[in-house]
């Protein structure tokens, strides 16, 4: 996503600072990526407010304050992670108003949003952030898209659908919306499945199946739980991969 930043000519030593902040990051050197994004948002924010017109400055910011929180919840800072998220979404947010080519960028920063909820075992809180998230992955697959963009939205899109019901079967909340979600979920997972059968594919739709029983169980609905549970037991859809042409 990077490559979609609108050019910032002058700032390519934050550009820089903040490549090797991320490098420190990968590396799982969480307390000098700490600092080092500290100094990177520092520096990009000073700049903002000479040049506040300058959308490219705004998009680092709300990228790098979402590396933050990584890094954060890395650290075991979840109330911190959880605040620096919601700064990083609220930025993303005022973008998107104004163009949608930043909608991806929302949708980055409300999943990894909703993950640090779920690390920190607040599934109410993630329950607003999660249908946020679906509607942004809708609006993306709504999106007419290159082919080789497409498939990539829709399993994005199958996986906040996932997400949406988790939280709700977690909480108790919005049951029957959770299990409609699933539903699309699984009727995304079969079409992705009938153009790429692969093992991967596979095993993304039997976490969903997964989810499903989970569901059904929390809605009292055990015998259907059960019919699921037998056919995740008897792994039922390995027969897409045996029944793959073969590579001659």
């Amino acid at each position: 996503m990077n490559d979609s930043i609108p050019p910032s000519a002058n700032h390519e030593d934050l550009v820089q600072q903040a490549t090797e902040a991320e490098a420190l990051l990968a590396a799982g050197r969480y307390v000098e990526a700490h600092a080092a994004l500290l100094a990177v948002i520092a520096g990009f924010r000073s700049r903002l407010e000479r040049a506040p017109d300058d959308v490219g400055l705004s998009v680092h910011i709300g990228g790098q304050l979402n590396n933050l929180a990584t890094c954060l919840l890395r650290l075991n800072n979840v109330p911190d992670a959880i605040q620096v998220a919601e700064g990083a979404a609220e930025i993303f947010r005022g973008l998107v108003q104004n163009d949608a080519r930043w909608l991806p960028w929302l949708a980055t920063t409300l999943s990894d949003l909703t993950r640090i909820l779920i690390d920190a075992a607040d599934p109410r809180r993630a329950l607003k952030t999660t249908s946020e998230l679906l509607m942004v992955r809708r609006a993306l697959n709504a999106h007419d898209l290159p082919a080789e963009n497409r498939r990539q939205a829709q399993q994005q899109l199958t996986v906040a659908l996932r997400t949406f019901a988790v939280v709700r079967a977690a909480t108790g909340i919005e049951l029957d919306d959770a299990y409609k979600a699933i539903d699309e979920a699984i009727v995304h997972h079969m079409s992705i499945l009938s153009a790429e059968p692969t093992e991967e594919n596979v095993n993304e739709t039997y976490v969903t199946e997964r989810v499903q029983v989970a569901l059904l169980t929390r809605m009292g609905r055990v015998e259907e739980a059960r019919r699921v549970q037998e056919a995740l037991d008897a792994q039922h859809l390995e027969i897409l991969l045996t029944a793959r042409p073969q590579l001659r």
